[in-house]
């Protein structure tokens, strides 16, 4: 027996509704015919019949991707806005610089759990989430000695996260904030800064695999982001070297007003009374050094250091 005409009709629909990749009235034409002989009717009332059965079956429901592939209501005139970039977040924004002193990068420090460093090391890595401006300094970058063991200062400006912080996960810089707590509510001078009660050399941050030889011009500084202090000081190993141009600096650390970021900065300052290079130091007593760093008035460094201290107190926190 030949099969029904409702087992029929799903077949027709089911083949229309395949879609394959050549032309739909072909494919009617095709199945109209092989009705037509198995039913015993004309070819064109094949035809029509599925013609009536595929458009019955489409205006039934749309498919979603026939509804992606739809052309919107209306044709923009103008040209197609792109999807708005949210940048990220500026939290360090210095609005004053001194003459010839330019910004030229801004980065991402992202967290490093201590667990991902190797410890026991002189310069451990851990740190919080931050950002870093650096500069160029009036003078421009100082040549680099080849062969030579030194410690040349970088410009740069940093601000440290502490809300998602805590001492299990970044030790350096809460140890280092610890220490830095007890310097600004104490405020001592600067030979008892450098003294073995604050233990200065040991917790500060970023860690260092060096010494601070000493402490010079020292300036505490309460602005509108919170409080933290400026001292002239050099990099050093044993003993050390002398004080000269290549490697000493301007440092700076502070926190903001609510305990929440932790703020550190270096800044290579040069004076025409040293020596020019760390090849020119001569043998001698670091001591006597300090004495002659600290009765140089603060406005004949390059950069002067007041300034430093300007462009210190025009940092705003967002």
């Amino acid at each position: 027996m030949g099969r029904s005409r409702e087992g029929e009709s799903g077949r027709v629909a089911s083949i229309a509704n395949r879609r394959p990749r050549i032309d739909f009235f072909r494919l009617l034409e095709q199945v109209a015919l092989w009705h037509s002989r198995r039913m015993k009717m004309s070819h064109q009332t094949g035809f029509l019949l599925c013609l009536l059965v595929a458009s019955c079956d489409a205006s039934r429901s749309l498919e979603p991707a026939t509804l992606r592939r739809s052309k919107p209501p209306f044709e923009s005139k103008g040209p197609v806005p792109r999807p708005r970039t949210i940048k990220a977040a500026r939290h360090l924004v210095v609005s004053w610089l001194p003459n010839g002193m330019l910004v030229t990068k801004r980065e991402h420090i992202p967290s490093i759990d201590v667990s991902l460093v190797a410890y026991p090391s002189p310069s451990p890595e851990d740190t919080p989430e931050g950002e870093r401006v650096q500069f160029r300094m009036p003078d421009g970058p100082r040549p680099m000695h080849e062969g030579r063991y030194y410690f040349p200062p970088s410009a740069e400006l940093s601000v440290y996260e502490l809300r998602q912080s805590d001492e299990r996960s970044h030790p350096s810089i809460w140890k280092a904030l610890r220490q830095l707590q007890g310097v600004l509510a104490k405020e001592p001078s600067a030979a008892r800064l450098h003294s073995e009660r604050f233990d200065f050399n040991r917790d500060i941050f970023p860690p260092a695999n060096a010494a601070q030889q000493f402490h010079a011009h020292l300036c505490y500084i309460e602005a509108a982001w919170g409080k933290g202090y400026l001292v002239l000081s050099q990099f050093g190993q044993d003993s050390g070297t002398r004080i000269n141009n290549d490697e000493l600096f301007c440092l700076f650390v502070g926190l903001s007003s609510d305990g929440s970021r932790y703020l550190t900065g270096s800044f290579p300052v040069q004076h025409r009374a040293l020596p020019s290079s760390i090849d020119d130091v001569a043998e001698g007593d670091l001591e006597s050094d300090v004495a002659l760093l600290n009765s140089l008035p603060s406005d004949d460094f390059v950069p002067n250091l007041e300034g430093i201290e300007k462009l210190v107190r025009s940092i705003e926190l967002h």
